[in-house]
């Protein structure tokens, strides 16, 4: 990724936030007769969020946008010098919260007895289109924001972890990219190495948090001290930024395979148990 400099920094922004850029402005075509929101749920009224049908495929659509948003930072920051970082960041702030705006938590009433948080588009950010005629009538508007709620909730929960993930990298690069003495970099060789795969692994860790079999208050410490002691199964050193990848945001195959190994572990574990009982 080539660049001349600050007076750059913008268009840099441009390569790696535009496309996601586009996405926050939000088009919800409808379709379908004239009709109850009860009356269309019985003759296919059907929604499309910036062209795409379905929660399932918007949710992979915006996973794959924040993992190339991700791979596309890591590479102009390994090209940015230390001292023009900050200036950089101050334009990557400033796009992810132009993005994170068109989605919002609705904290109205009733929210609480709910036991979640609703989001809800901010209205600005969104455009109506009925059978292809832009600004239809207030009630398909309505309906047709209950019934993209679920895209609102997939682009929020993308976007803060976007966020996050940002931050976490800035952080990690400023502070640590130069700490360690070269001499250690070439020399290093880890005590452990791993036989799971990284993403396995940071799924097993963060069940095992959640379950509270280890405390780990500070997330980032924990990570960072985790990986000073382990190599990845590929016989490299286990890299910071995927390890607290795998440990954040889990795949839902991921967890599937850890579901399976845990099952190995118990049919393991009982016949154990009965060599230790003779």
């Amino acid at each position: 990724m080539q660049f001349t400099g600050p007076e750059s920094f913008p268009c840099l922004a441009d390569l790696i936030f535009g496309e996601l850029e586009g996405m926050s402005m939000i088009r919800i075509d409808s379709f379908g007769e004239e009709g109850t929101l009860d009356e269309w749920q019985n003759i296919g009224f059907r929604i499309r969020v910036n062209g795409l049908a379905s929660p399932l495929h918007y949710l992979h659509y915006m996973r794959a946008l924040k993992s190339g948003i991700l791979q596309k930072l890591e590479s102009a920051l390994s090209c940015i010098a230390p001292g023009e970082r900050a200036v950089f960041m101050q334009q990557v702030r400033r796009r992810i919260g132009r993005i994170n705006a068109s989605a919002t938590i609705d904290d109205g009433p009733g929210s609480k007895a709910r036991g979640r948080q609703r989001v809800s588009w901010v209205q600005e950010r969104v455009h109506f289109f009925h059978n292809g005629h832009e600004n239809p009538d207030p009630v398909i508007r309505e309906s047709a924001l209950v019934l993209s709620s679920r895209y609102a909730l997939i682009y929020h929960l993308v976007t803060k972890r976007l966020e996050a993930s940002v931050r976490f990298c800035e952080n990690n690069r400023n502070l640590f990219s130069t700490s360690l003495p070269s001499h250690f970099k070439k020399n290093y060789r880890s005590p452990i190495r791993l036989s799971f795969s990284v993403p396995l692994f940071g799924a097993l860790l963060r069940v095992m948090s959640d379950r509270q079999v280890f405390e780990a208050r500070n997330v980032a410490e924990f990570c960072r001290k985790l990986v000073s002691i382990v190599d990845s199964s590929e016989r490299r050193r286990l890299g910071l930024r995927s390890f607290r990848i795998a440990y954040d945001d889990p795949l839902p195959e991921t967890l599937e395979k850890l579901l399976e190994e845990l099952k190995i572990w118990v049919r393991y574990t009982e016949k154990f148990i009965e060599r230790q009982r003779r």
